[in-house]
C-alpha cells in the first residue's frame, strides 16, 4: 500500500473539490450532515482535508478524512472509503498522514 499517496488541501471550494467531494457524500448517503453544512465546516481556517485520488478518474476521489487542527490538538471529523476501495489500507493510510 506504500504507494498510495493522499493529497492534503487546504478546501478552497473550487469546483473540481466540490465535484468530487459531492459524489463521495451521494454514497455515503443521510448518514452524514447536510452537503452545504459540509462546505460551511471546511470553509473555516482550522479544517483540513486529505484525499486519495481514484486512479482511474481524476476528477474523483476514493477515501478522504476531514478534521479539525488547533494548536495543541486534532480533531478527526469524519473518515471514508468508497465500499469498491475498502479494506486495502486507505483509512490507515489517512490517519497517517493526518
Amino acid at each position: 500500500m506504500s504507494s498510495i499517496e493522499p493529497v492534503v488541501i487546504q478546501f478552497a471550494s473550487r469546483e473540481q473539490e466540490v465535484f468530487a467531494l459531492r459524489k463521495l457524500s451521494k454514497e455515503w448517503g443521510k448518514d452524514f450532515w447536510a452537503f452545504d453544512d459540509l462546505l460551511s465546516l471546511l470553509s473555516k481556517r482550522d479544517s483540513r482535508l486529505l484525499y486519495i485520488p481514484n486512479p482511474e478518474d481524476s476528477k474523483t476521489w476514493d477515501s478522504v478524512i476531514l478534521f479539525r487542527v488547533g494548536l495543541d490538538h486534532a480533531e478527526l471529523l469524519y473518515l471514508y472509503t468508497t465500499m469498491s476501495r475498502r479494506n486495502l489500507g486507505f483509512g490507515k493510510v489517512l490517519m497517517r498522514a493526518a
